[in-house]
């Protein structure tokens, strides 16, 4: 067991999960070398790019999958994710004066994630005839992503006192990911995917964030 407010034992938990990620890299292209015989191609998984909208967790970010196995793609996403804020309550000190508070915020981080994914049941769907365009398949993976949190504004008001928050920051944080995700075809260029796994999110100066990666939503293929 790591304790994460060391620094070594930071070092020793990502450079783990930079070698459980290349160990599965190379575990899935060497699954891709090996193709079933009653298929009918070698590659299933193609090329795509287009606009993915995440819904859970609101970004929007342009898309690029390559092949660089017959059922294993290299994914990397760049666009920006916002976040919404809302408060409202009241305090009081030793009973008697009262304070009423609101406030609303929202930002504008830009982000970016890779990652590579293997499609393990892309070649059955195949096989039994399922839609596979624009890899509508499920698939195993890791994923590195990283953010800026980039533009932030806050309107408070105490009291009728009104403060208003207006910054930049530079600062970042970046994490891996053990990815589960599924994609679906909805139409021509419409899909879903739903993506999760266990992630790790680090912060310099901060502790290492253990948490669960959600994302969902919908994307749109050129």
């Amino acid at each position: 067991m790591f304790n994460l407010n060391s620094k070594t034992s930071k070092a020793r938990l990502f450079l783990f999960s930079l070698i459980c990620g290349v160990n599965f890299t190379a575990n899935a292209q060497n699954a891709d070398s090996t193709v079933l015989k009653n298929s009918t191609q070698d590659y299933f998984v193609v090329q795509t790019k287009g606009v993915k909208l995440s819904l859970l967790f609101p970004a929007v970010t342009f898309q690029y999958e390559h092949p660089i196995g017959p059922k294993t793609i290299f994914d990397a996403n760049v666009g920006m994710a916002v976040g919404i804020g809302f408060s409202k309550g009241s305090a009081s000190v030793n009973g008697n004066v009262g304070y009423q508070f609101k406030s609303n915020s929202y930002s504008f981080m830009p982000a970016a994630f890779i990652a590579v994914k293997h499609y393990y049941n892309i070649e059955k769907r195949f096989n039994k005839g399922k839609n596979i365009s624009n890899n509508s398949a499920s698939y195993l993976g890791g994923r590195l992503f990283g953010f800026m949190h980039g533009w932030y504004k806050e309107k408070q008001d105490v009291n009728g006192e009104i403060t208003k928050i207006n910054q930049f920051s530079t600062s970042s944080s970046f994490g891996l990911v053990a990815i589960w995700g599924m994609n679906r075809q909805l139409g021509k260029n419409f899909g879903f995917n739903l993506e999760t796994g266990p992630s790790a999110k680090y912060k310099p100066d901060e502790k290492i964030a253990m948490g669960i990666w959600l994302l969902t939503g919908f994307s749109k293929s050129f």
